[in-house]
């Protein structure tokens, strides 16, 4: 427990005493009050919390592993620490700072595990249905949840990792982060049931291979979590039909079809259940996924409209090198409907990668009789951008432009920032594979019942809100 300075080190006693407010198993709540102040009475309902005056209203909740959130320790001389007996067994990590004379009350955190950072949970502090402290000073920042998915529709591409897969890995040690391999998504178009499976868990292991970790960020089957059905069917009662006529990918892949299953058309209304489930704040997406985005923000604010705050309105979080060209003339990777030429798999060994780039089309060249390039027309170049470090970039920017070099060496250039990804990554798989067939379905298994105890709450307020009778 860290004091702000050395006067406080000892509490005035004809003014001041430390009282245990509440105290439940792991829950622990001390506050400093006025000798002869009566505490307030607190009681933990397990279920929801209560709201108490308590300078403002504030919900007490369970403590979980992953509502906690970091913020690096103050530099402090030895002097200015304060000697305390921990209490319950468990090191106190965050003292609640400020002029006690104005607060009232001091909130003390304490876990299990120190790390060089204060942890103390922000739970109460993110949620949207729960108002702030009033005034209350705090060297807490309220953690951003971040929450996208991923169809289990093929095996994954160097599009998949740089467009989507970095990016995450980078999130889940910044954000409450909540991924999941979506494969309810993957029903809109036909699936062979034993295929879908066995992807599905591919899918995962290659997160994991790329980075996620399930002891940092939520990783689970969009499936294992029943509320994203149940509230899709809620919020397609709150959507119109225009709304879902109006979506640019329903027009896209049902063009030239015959018969197109309504999963797809009201494919939108379960994309924004899964974002709107976790009272999401930010969704990294790439730019054709915008409009996703928008929509479920859409329905949140006409929920909330309507029968009351529930949601709060996401944002979408355009995540650099969101779209990766392939490496042919046809657009950009894709683990379907895209060119096999085109597109580097995570799975694929070195020689088959590098084989693909070599014959990838070179950039246009002038007709001024010099042999210079226009980096800008090239899949190569833009390759480069994603991929490589900047020197690399100015590299094949000023050579190309200058003609001073060839295309074969540009390309192989490129190629040495994606070869030792694919041996890292690669390696990894292997790791997750030597554990066994069910090591990844147990993770998602339970990283599945996490998401469902964290947020059933969200479906069962919006229940509430739209006249459905508890059960």
């Amino acid at each position: 427990m860290r004091s702000s300075g050395r006067e406080s080190r000892a509490l005035d006693q004809a003014r001041q005493q430390v009282v245990t407010l509440f105290q439940q198993r792991q829950t622990l709540l001390v506050g400093l009050l006025a000798v002869g102040q009566q505490p307030p009475a607190l009681q933990l309902d397990e279920r929801r919390g209560d709201d108490q005056e308590l300078g403002g209203n504030f919900e007490i909740e369970p403590l979980h592993r992953f509502d906690l959130g970091e913020e690096a320790v103050h530099d402090v001389s030895e002097s200015d620490l304060v000697e305390i007996n921990p209490l319950l067994g468990d090191q106190p990590e965050q003292q609640v700072e400020g002029p006690r004379e104005d607060i009232g009350v001091d909130l003390v955190c304490h876990t299990s595990e120190v790390t060089g950072h204060v942890r103390a949970t922000v739970g109460y502090l993110r949620n949207p249905r729960i108002p702030d402290i009033a005034g209350m000073p705090t060297i807490l920042h309220p953690m951003e949840r971040v929450f996208s998915g991923v169809q289990s529709s093929g095996a994954p591409h160097v599009g998949n990792y740089f467009g989507a897969f970095r990016q995450w890995v980078v999130d889940q040690h910044t954000a409450d982060s909540v991924f999941c391999v979506v494969d309810l998504h993957a029903l809109t178009v036909e699936q062979d049931p034993a295929q879908l499976r066995s992807r599905t868990l591919e899918t995962a292991s290659w997160l994991f291979a790329s980075g996620l970790d399930p002891e940092i960020c939520t990783v689970f089957a969009q499936s294992h979590v029943h509320e994203h059905t149940s509230l899709s069917w809620l919020l397609e009662c709150t959507a119109t039909f225009g709304e879902l006529r109006r979506m640019t990918q329903f027009k896209e892949k049902s063009r030239g079809n015959e018969s197109v299953s309504a999963g797809l058309f009201a494919y939108p209304v379960l994309m924004a259940a899964d974002i709107l489930l976790y009272d999401t704040d930010k969704v990294p997406v790439g730019d054709d996924q915008r409009a996703h985005v928008e929509f479920a923000r859409e329905l949140a604010r006409a929920f909330n409209s309507t029968f009351g705050v529930v949601f709060p309105e996401p944002q979408e979080l355009v995540q650099e090198g969101g779209r990766v060209p392939g490496l042919q003339a046809d657009g950009k990777m894709a683990k379907s409907g895209g060119s096999e030429k085109g597109t580097i798999f995570l799975t694929e060994s070195v020689a088959s990668a590098l084989k693909k780039v070599k014959a990838a089309p070179h950039a246009p060249r002038g007709d001024s009789g010099k042999d210079f390039g226009d980096p800008t027309q090239c899949s190569i170049f833009t390759l480069h951008t994603i991929v490589s470090q900047p020197e690399s970039i100015q590299w094949a920017n000023v050579g190309c432009r200058a003609g001073t070099i060839g295309c074969n060496e540009c390309k192989l250039r490129m190629f040495q920032h994606i070869e030792p990804l694919l041996e890292e990554i690669q390696e990894r798989r292997a790791q997750y594979a030597a554990k066994g067939p069910k090591f990844v379905q147990e993770l998602l298994h339970e990283n599945g019942k996490v998401a469902r105890k964290r947020f059933a709450q969200t479906l069962a307020e919006v229940q509430d809100k739209m006249g459905i009778t508890p059960y």
